[in-house]
């Protein structure tokens, strides 16, 4: 571009967009063809069908569930992958046995109290 100044060098790249502005516009004018339609009634059916898809799924955390004494579940709150509240019951495991040695120790310990204040009163007779 010897002998050229800056006033030639632009109005060269603005004949260049001019005539490919021309160009897309020439292509974007010729006529389309009209879009065909088809009328369908739209009816409610059961479709049976089934997707194997291989992968493997990462929990997002993990955590592992265990009781302080053994026994048997009697009911689960949820499912697996189920979202969970605070406080929300997850798992009763059968207490019968638990229960029946509460019983148990509340009643060594009342008959204990019992064997005291019999002491008691005894030792305040003596006096």
């Amino acid at each position: 571009m010897v002998g050229l100044n800056s006033n030639d060098r632009g109005k060269g790249f603005r004949a260049a967009g001019i005539w490919a502005g021309a160009l897309v516009l020439g292509l974007c004018s010729q006529p389309v063809a009209a879009a065909e339609y088809r009328l369908s009634t739209i009816e409610k059916t059961s479709v049976a069908s089934a997707a194997t898809i291989g992968g493997k799924v990462v929990p997002y955390k993990e955590v592992t569930l265990s009781a302080q004494t053994p026994g048997q579940v009697l009911f689960v709150g949820g499912g697996e992958g189920d979202a969970k509240t605070q406080g929300e019951l997850l798992v009763r495991l059968d207490d019968d046995d638990l229960q029946a040695k509460r019983r148990a120790a509340l009643a060594e310990y009342n008959h204990a109290e019992a064997i005291m204040r019999n002491a008691q009163v005894q030792y305040n007779r003596e006096m």
